[in-house]
């Protein structure tokens, strides 16, 4: 090379520096085709697998070698979700930046979205923006899996027992899987067999509550605990009044707000929420317990055995009011209707206790219930076990929940359609539902 064409490669214009960069580029887009044509595609069934066995790291390497490979994949990208809310250290916040870039091809993706989106958001503490995705899941493809069961998880511990049943319900019509059906209809049972102590609510709406106060479920669970309690009394009351204040047309929050007032005994303070509230809702049938409770106290027997009587009609389950109203008629002088009415609250409990079992007692040895039975059984919904799920029919008949009783009658019927006693036993009880 002479010295002047070395002088004039040194001097080569910005453009043509330009021009040989935008070359190598070009050079690179083109290859990388080819290239990724001669090797061979990381297999996304692999990491599926290792996904459904539990064994998240080796998941979580084989999904970022997909991902490398084909950035944009919302079947990968899902299953790395996954992974993330899975994982013994998840990261939700790292989940949900994945979910976000997730382009679902069908229903059934979408649906699985929401469900992890509901998983990441429960694990950031809040449950209302989890309910609402799992709730949406169901909604584009009833048969989600999980979306139902983690919306019963919440409504449990929530002690929303009229949602859980009705979901419940709903859920075990459609369900294919034979196990799932029969558990589906326990999960309403669990309610009255195996009830969420106070002490156990309180950290796990904590957190949620602190991110969200407006989170009324969440709130209402977490107050009511606290007043039930009696931990956080003062503080309890104190933010279930700001409750309704903010929300003065959403009865349940003022049923919260009664409710720690009349656990707490604060009979005055019940009198002047009652005579607060907005007529509409204070003069329901859902309130009636509470001026029920104020009635009595204020020896009105009769216009407590009324209120008593009309809460009953809205929800003849509750082994409390029964035991209020019978109360209310002993004192009004009213005998044969107190013992009559004491008769239902005993059949009551102790069909409930038949369903919880006892614990062990230094003079009485504890025996597990038929929901603890049932629920451990291995075979339980692949083994048919008609006497098992009359049995079953018959305590939650005895617990005023006919349509749980009708639904493990129809289970039975599905296997033997001619059973004599499930079918008068679906005539007689109809098309009822409890609350």
């Amino acid at each position: 090379m002479t010295a002047q064409s070395r002088v004039t490669g040194a001097r080569r214009s910005p453009i043509t520096w330009v021009l040989i960069a935008a070359g190598l580029v070009l050079a690179v887009v083109i290859a990388r085709p080819i290239l990724r044509s001669l090797t061979p595609a990381p297999r996304l069934e692999p990491a599926v697998r290792l996904l459904a066995e539990g064994k998240y790291a080796e998941a979580e390497a084989k999904l970022s070698e997909i991902l490398a490979y084909e950035p944009s994949n919302p079947r990968a990208r899902l299953a790395m979700a996954d992974v993330l809310v899975s994982r013994e250290e998840p990261d939700p916040k790292e989940a949900l930046k994945l979910l976000a870039r997730v382009r679902p091809a069908m229903p059934s993706q979408a649906a699985y979205a929401l469900v992890l989106r509901g998983k990441a958001e429960k694990q950031l503490h809040h449950p209302g923006k989890a309910e609402a995705d799992w709730a949406e899941a169901l909604r584009l493809d009833p048969l989600v899996g999980e979306a139902g069961w983690l919306l019963l998880e919440l409504y449990y511990t929530e002690n929303r027992v009229g949602e859980a049943r009705q979901l419940a319900l709903r859920l075990s019509r459609n369900e294919p899987n034979a196990r799932d059906r029969v558990r589906l209809l326990l999960e309403p049972i669990r309610f009255d067999a195996q009830p969420l102590a106070a002490a156990g609510i309180i950290p796990l709406f904590k957190e949620a509550v602190a991110n969200d106060p407006d989170d009324r479920p969440a709130a209402l669970a977490y107050y009511r605990a606290k007043a039930r309690d009696g931990t956080g009394i003062e503080e309890a009351v104190t933010a279930l009044r700001a409750l309704v204040q903010r929300h003065p047309d959403d009865l349940a929050c003022w049923a919260g707000l009664l409710d720690a007032l009349d656990r707490t005994g604060d009979l005055d303070g019940m009198e002047k929420v009652l005579t607060s509230m907005p007529t509409a809702l204070a003069s329901g049938s859902q309130i009636a317990r509470f001026r029920g409770r104020l009635a009595l106290a204020r020896k009105d027997y009769a216009g407590a055995i009324a209120e008593f009587e009309a809460a009953l009609s809205q929800n003849d389950s509750d082994r409390e009011l029964f035991h209020r109203l019978s109360e209310a008629y002993k004192l009004a002088g009213k005998a044969a209707e107190a013992e009559a009415t004491k008769a239902r609250e005993a059949d009551i409990e102790a069909a409930r206790v038949e369903l919880r079992g006892i614990k062990g007692r230094e003079e009485e040895e504890g025996r597990p219930g038929l929901f603890e039975d049932a629920s451990q059984r291995p075979d339980l919904g692949v083994r048919f076990d008609p006497v098992l799920y009359k049995k079953l029919a018959s305590l939650r008949e005895r617990m005023r929940h006919p349509d749980e009783a009708r639904a493990w009658h129809k289970l039975v019927l599905r296997d033997l359609p001619d059973d004599e006693e499930s079918l008068a036993a679906v005539a007689r009880l109809g098309e009822t539902s409890s609350p």
